[in-house]
């Protein structure tokens, strides 16, 4: 018993004097010492690790917590038993069900010039028709259709200039006194601008892009013209945009000929890249805070991200708003919102009605009643930009509220959380070893983030290589297996190591290697942060709850994009990245405890089980076959069908093409002019719009009849000293004119609307760069269209795009063209 109690007291004393010094020599300790610091490492083992057990399933919770957080959704009020001056789901499907009735309303068609305007002006209708009906606190309401014509330059997709002709918005103006109206100066009637847009891609019913969210603006005018209590200070100017698909245009006709412009001070805009699902503040103006201040204050289900506009506005994600039209050419500050949630339907024929569940809408039109409300009710719009500037970093806290502060206050903070932990650092210098093995950490720690990336890539080629793209596309809990699973055991190898080099070569217990790793993470991690802030990159934060919120988020949008990425990327290597750095993130929290575990091999092990089962359901099983046609989340393969015909034709020097084209039903048309370099592009024109600039390397071009062409000039002299060339030529089949004619009384069949040809004229300058070479053995100029001729509707396809259509598989959503090829060479 006494020699019992001797060499406990022994081991303790020698345990307490290893903590004291553990980073002397070795050649300092005796054997007693090295037997307790074993001893102590082996029941630091034991009494931590059960830790990793508490970890996984507060992660899990938490995912499932979020989880029902994300699809928690008021209760729909009925248009019966509800008051009718608030916003009723109810009506708002009815207007939703109006618009997919009326079809896909491609910009030109029918369907979007003449039904859809007819439908918005009846619905108007009737509202107004309420409104005279009420006796006390009447609103005016003012209703027009906008047609117009224009042209700008915008840098997107390598730059364009987009010209539009007779496209068409329908505006409505609500203000609460009989003298409002576009008849006051803009000093006195500020308003605030709400845009939707209710024109469709290429045959899709555009329910969530974007008919859902004129249906919502619809049923918000009919709920603030009924609410009697509700006395605007200022004007309200809803905007149902008619050309957003044709990029932008109905945006920038009203910005820049609509007299009603010139009194907007701010607007909302309503998108969609998803069905269902919550609405996201993804942009906000950050030089007007006013703005966010309101949305945070006034909103009662918010939903906000800074990392959603960090993503968004840094290009990682090809697509525009019209926020950057009012942005960039009205000067305006505003929000933009859209719903983001099952991205898989954006674009393609299941975007219906049934894919937005119940109260998603009641969510959506709740949130907007009340932010326009306020901001009208606001003494913010009557002069918007005297308001101080301070750009802002908001998120909201899992749906509950909105957490908004300045971006100073996260610069400063992150400042003090930088200096304190390198405070901490200088703290520990004296002892004896410790800056080496902090050095070791941060090098190690490093090193394991590279090794965990490498691991999934790696990953990502062999599934490339083997030819088994995108496996997770509709089966995502793949991604756990394929590449988080590599990238944590890539942290967990380099670590063992690390563990196993300290236990031999050092006299440092496993709480000694924790609480290193644990300053080299703060060191990490502090410094990034502050790295991160003075590159105004606000949305990293230091809270692992909010980041799985965030990164449920995040994969929500990304998965979806790959489908429509294009084959020049691979999504592997994208996805497999991001996973790898969410996971490497959420690792670094806990990477210490790595330290304290007793059998780091066990967790290879799983990691490595996790893996292979994951691989094998993704390569030899359906389990890894991307789409689907599910009835819930259709996950379908996007692909252009297009039926070419070439046609070569020549011309010596210059001359005129006559191209017309006729075919059933709306057409989708657009023009592209690409100049090379020896070829300068000095005016062109199109119908009877002015020429557009001149500097310009691309030019886009949309025009009423809808048809893609394609026009290419090549390198070459054709004469010595170069030559002034004009090419004109005519392109006819607009649907455009009958969808005038539909308009004014007149019933035209579909060959008469195609009758009318349109003409356009280039007029470029060639400079001879070879004057002493034999005109026979210059190079030629040659001038090609390539025009893409989409139909509106089955019905239209001719019988080879029918059988083509037919035998397509039902995972499989087809954009069907006919397409010319003519090539005239001079």
């Amino acid at each position: 018993m006494r020699e019992s109690l001797r060499h406990r007291t022994n081991l303790t004393n020698a345990i307490n004097n290893q903590s004291a010094n553990f980073f002397k020599d070795d050649d300092d300790d005796d054997d007693v010492t090295r037997r307790a610091g074993r001893a102590s490492f082996a029941k630091d083992l034991n009494y931590k690790g059960s830790s990793w057990v508490f970890i996984i399933l507060v992660y899990f919770f938490a995912a499932c917590f979020i989880y029902v957080r994300n699809y928690t959704f008021p209760e729909p009020i009925s248009a019966k038993l509800g008051s009718a001056d608030v916003f009723s789901e109810e009506r708002a499907r009815d207007y939703l069900n109006g618009f997919v009735d009326l079809g896909s309303r491609i910009v030109g068609s029918r369907e979007n010039e003449v039904l859809a305007v007819q439908f918005l002006m009846r619905e108007i209708e009737k509202i107004k028709r309420r409104n005279e009906r009420i006796v006390w606190n009447k609103k005016k309401i003012e209703a027009e259709i906008q047609t117009a014509s224009g042209s700008f330059d915008l840098d997107f997709l390598g730059g364009f200039t987009n010209v539009y002709q007779n496209i068409q918005n329908v505006i409505v103006r609500l203000s609460s006194s009989s003298d409002g109206g576009g008849n006051k100066t803009s000093e006195l009637n500020p308003a605030l601008l709400v845009n939707c847009h209710y024109d469709t891609f290429i045959n899709t019913p555009g329910t969530s892009d974007d008919a859902v969210s004129c249906a919502i603006m619809l049923e918000v005018l009919r709920a603030l013209v009924e609410r009697q209590d509700t006395s605007l200070i200022h004007d309200v100017i809803f905007l149902f945009n008619g050309a957003e698909e044709t990029i932008l245009q109905g945006s920038h006709a009203f910005v820049t000929s609509h007299r009603w412009f010139h009194d907007v001070r701010a607007f909302i805009n309503l998108e969609g890249a998803g069905a269902g699902g919550k609405e996201l503040l993804f942009q906000s103006s950050s030089q007007h805070p006013w703005l966010l201040n309101m949305y945070v204050e006034n909103v009662p289900h918010p939903f906000a991200s800074i990392l959603a506009q960090e993503i968004f506005q840094s290009g990682l994600i090809q697509s525009e708003t019209d926020f950057r039209i009012f942005r960039d050419f009205g000067k305006l500050p505003g929000l933009d919102i859209a719903y983001i949630k099952n991205g898989y339907v954006y674009h393609t024929r299941h975007d219906t009605p049934r894919m937005i569940p119940a109260g998603c809408i009641q969510r959506g039109g709740e949130n907007l009643f009340s932010l326009v409300r306020s901001i009208a009710s606001s003494a913010y719009l009557t002069n918007p930009d005297s308001f101080p500037y301070k750009q802002l970093v908001f998120f909201d806290l899992i749906g509950y509220s909105v957490v908004c502060f300045r971006a100073s206050f996260l610069f400063a903070y992150n400042n003090l959380l930088c200096l304190l932990v390198h405070l901490k650092v200088l703290s520990s210098l004296a002892r004896k070893g410790y800056l080496f093995h902090l050095t070791t950490s941060v090098l190690s720690t490093i090193l394991s983030w590279v090794a965990g990336i490498l691991a999934s890539l790696s990953v990502a080629a062999l599934i490339d290589f083997l030819g088994f793209p995108m496996t997770w596309f509709s089966n995502r809990w793949l991604l756990i297996g394929l590449y988080a699973a590599p990238s944590l055991a890539g942290v967990i190898s380099v670590m063992s190591y690390l563990q196993s080099y300290w236990t031999k070569h050092t006299r440092l217990t496993a709480s000694n290697m924790e609480s290193l790793l644990d300053d080299g993470q703060l060191v990490i991690i502090s410094t990034s942060l502050l790295f991160l802030s003075w590159k105004q990159i606000l949305s990293l934060l230091p809270s692992c709850l909010l980041n799985i919120y965030f990164l449920e988020g995040a994969l929500n949008t990304f998965i979806p994009l790959m489908g429509r990425a294009g084959p020049s990327k691979n999504p592997d290597l994208i996805i497999g990245t991001a996973v790898a750095v969410f996971s490497l993130y959420f690792m670094a929290y806990h990477v210490s405890l790595l330290m304290v575990t007793r059998s780091p091999k066990r967790h290879l092990a799983t990691l490595g089980l996790a893996l292979a089962v994951c691989f094998a359901l993704a390569t030899l099983t359906p389990v890894g076959f991307p789409y689907n046609n599910s009835s819930e989340y259709p996950a379908n393969q996007r692909v252009f069908l297009q039926i070419v015909e070439f046609n070569y034709k020549k011309a010596h020097g210059g001359g005129s093409i006559n191209y017309t084209l006729s075919i059933r039903g709306p057409n989708y048309m657009s023009v592209y002019i690409s100049t090379m370099s020896s070829v300068y592009l000095t005016w062109w024109s199109i119908g009877n719009q002015n020429p557009a600039p001149t500097d310009m390397p691309h030019v886009y071009v949309a025009d009423d009849n809808k048809k893609h062409y394609f026009i290419y000039v090549a390198r070459g002299a054709i004469f010595d000293g170069g030559v002034g060339d004009n090419i004109s030529g005519n392109y006819g089949g607009s649907n455009r004119d009958g969808a005038d004619d539909d308009r004014n009384g007149n019933n035209n069949n579909n060959n008469n609307r195609n009758n009318k040809l349109k003409q356009f004229t280039l007029h470029f300058v060639v400079e001879s760069t070879h004057s002493n070479q034999p005109l026979a053995e210059r190079r030629n100029l040659e001038v090609a269209l390539l025009g893409h001729h989409f139909v509106n509707g089955a019905t239209q396809l001719s019988p080879a795009l029918s059988s083509i259509e037919q035998i397509l598989p039902d995972w499989v959503t087809g954009i069907i063209s006919a397409s010319t090829y003519d090539s005239w060479v001079i």
